[in-house]
């Protein structure tokens, strides 16, 4: 749960994020019902849209470039800024590797918002 106030401070804190959002949200096509649980955290779904909303997120927070490298390292310091244990999460994440970048998205996803 930890991971997931990470995020949202690292999403928030971004200029445009309200923009990025709904421009990731557009250019995937991701349905609302898959929205909402992947944002709630109650499933996620396995589908295209999913990668490619997921994938659209962490390219437009810097923590993927577009070809697919991952660096959580931002997520990880800022993660240490606030608390000390559960940091080295990141670096299990930063690991996964999926057989497409939008794929690799959708596994760092689960990987810090575990169900």
């Amino acid at each position: 749960m930890f991971a997931l106030m990470v995020f949202l401070v690292a999403l928030t804190q971004t200029q445009s994020s309200k923009r990025t959002f709904k421009q990731c949200v557009d250019e995937s096509n991701i349905s609302f019902q898959h929205l909402e649980d992947l944002l709630v955290g109650t499933s996620f779904a396995n589908n295209t849209a999913v990668h490619a909303f997921c994938f659209c997120q962490l390219e437009r927070l810097d923590l993927m470039t577009g070809d697919g490298k991952v660096h959580l390292s931002p997520l990880k310091r800022m993660c240490q800024e606030y608390k000390t244990e559960e940091c080295e999460e990141f670096d299990k994440c930063e690991r996964l590797t999926g057989r497409t970048k939008e794929e690799t998205a959708f596994l760092i996803y689960k990987c810090i918002f575990p169900l």
